[in-house]
């Protein structure tokens, strides 16, 4: 359209648009990755489905081959300095500022997925902080398209941090008991041999 006299308004004399701006957005990313199915509306157990992602504790992603990730959950905010409704779909993984560990794994068990074409399940401790580390059940499976090829990576992370840490506090109990047993068994030991069991066990106990 012409451009009027009016500066600054936007608004011609005639009291029509001055001028007309538009912003153009690549979405190709955001429509797959958030698409339910092809052919329009979705059906109830999608919603469903979506709603226990993102109301889930454990994180979950969907990653193309080239890591980008076309879905993340809120939980990501747990693992990084990004709110899982603020990421921007059109970005790496890379920006989503998790721990360098973290990326790594994710780079190699997407690629994994993708070759392979199967699901891998491991352990794996992550830091979330200066000091904080958690340590859970990361899963990471291939989605294919209609014709059987993998289209993109599905992951999820199950902290397992407090489960971790009370069977090793299971562990560590079991280990004192049995220390106590063994001392009650060294009647006829010398002061010598007490001493050095006990400060062995002092030390085993409490690194």
């Amino acid at each position: 359209l012409p451009v009027g006299k009016a500066q600054g308004t936007g608004w011609a004399d005639t009291g029509g648009p001055a001028r007309v701006a538009g912003v153009g957005v690549d979405v190709s990313r955001l429509r797959v990755g958030t698409k339910f199915r092809q052919g329009g509306v979705p059906r109830p157990n999608d919603f469903s489905y979506h709603a226990m992602l993102e109301n889930s504790p454990d994180l979950y992603m969907r990653l193309d081959r080239e890591l980008y990730p076309l879905y993340v959950n809120p939980a990501i905010a747990k693992y990084s300095s990004q709110s899982g409704k603020g990421f921007a779909l059109t970005s790496r993984l890379e920006d989503l500022n998790i721990d360098e560990r973290h990326l790594e794994f994710l780079r190699e068990r997407v690629r994994h997925v993708f070759e392979d074409r199967t699901a891998v399940r491991e352990t794996l401790s992550l830091s979330i902080g200066s000091e904080a580390t958690v340590s859970g059940e990361y899963s990471v499976w291939p989605e294919f398209d209609t014709e059987g090829n993998v289209k993109y990576a599905m992951t999820q992370f199950r902290d397992r941090t407090e489960q971790h840490k009370a069977e090793q506090r299971a562990k560590l109990n079991e280990r004192r008991l049995n220390a106590l047993y063994q001392l009650t068994q060294m009647e006829n030991a010398s002061e010598g041999e007490v001493l050095h069991f006990v400060m062995d066990s002092v030390l085993s106990l409490t690194s």
